[in-house]
């Protein structure tokens, strides 16, 4: 069913998250997910919106502190960041939010999350006000979603910054030049063919970081080594990797979609 709205979804597209290839290899990837489910809102016989969603097995953790009060395991109806595609109009998001709680109604699943969403967008008002008194979520964080627009150049970023922060940047870098003996690199693997360097290297340098000690971050894992094969088979895969006197210190990975630069794992 997927393959027949391709053409829809790939007009639409506009986030990695989103990009049907990348989900479907996600799917393809995790044991706990049990199927797809993706809404399309139509006028008449004209696509209008989407919402990319997933419905999945997880084990809900309700605590107070670090104490577990229960774990109840549930069907969770899961809408990725970037999953509203097409026209986000009021009338769109009304309509896609009345199908999630339809869903639940339907035994579906027994709960959605959505993803961060924008907090200024018509598909959060209605996500918080829509559905019953008792079936809304009360309790919701906030969290900052950064972008910058690259310039022309590394002066000219360098420029932008404020004199204090711009002077402890070039001291940082001449600081980091002078104890290494100038033996400073930083290499960019993005080919097919450099994947199991790539993740010999990262791997080397996750296994050390914090983010590995809470469960999160890069794992050499089969999901990750699919992931960044369809971002390097793509040419989407961008992986920075800083090397001081030829040993790898730190990483940076992202992917580059549609002119856009998404930060997705970083360590040292």
């Amino acid at each position: 069913e997927l393959e027949d709205i391709r053409p829809i979804w790939e007009g639409w597209q506009n986030h990695p998250n989103s990009d049907i290839d990348f989900y479907l290899t996600i799917l393809r990837q995790r044991p706990e997910i049990l199927r797809p489910h993706v809404m399309v809102v139509y006028r008449g016989e004209c696509p209008q919106a989407m919402l990319v969603g997933r419905i999945e097995r997880k084990v809900l953790a309700y605590k107070i502190g670090y104490l577990n009060l229960f774990r109840p395991k549930v069907r969770m109806l899961t809408l990725p960041f970037g999953g509203l595609l097409g026209d986000p109009s009021p009338e769109n998001c009304a309509a896609l939010v009345v199908g999630v709680a339809d869903s639940l109604r339907r035994g579906e699943a027994d709960v959605a999350v959505f993803e961060p969403i924008d907090t200024k967008s018509a598909l959060y008002h209605y996500a918080r006000t829509s559905p019953a008194w008792f079936c809304r979520d009360y309790v919701h964080t906030s969290q900052v979603h950064r972008s910058l627009t690259l310039f022309e150049s590394a002066e000219a970023f360098h420029q932008s910054l404020s004199p204090k922060v711009r002077k402890n940047v070039k001291w940082q870098a001449k600081k980091l030049l002078a104890d290494y003996s100038g033996e400073v690199e930083v290499v960019c693997h993005s080919s097919p063919e450099q994947l199991d360097v790539m993740f010999s290297e990262v791997e080397t340098i996750a296994k050390k970081t914090y983010q590995r000690g809470l469960g999160v971050g890069f794992f050499d894992n089969p999901e990750m080594r699919a992931r960044l094969q369809l971002e390097a088979d793509k040419g989407w895969l961008r992986a920075y990797i800083l090397y001081l006197a030829k040993k790898p210190c730190a990483f940076w990975l992202g992917t580059a979609y549609k002119g856009t630069f998404h930060s997705n794992f970083m360590g040292c």
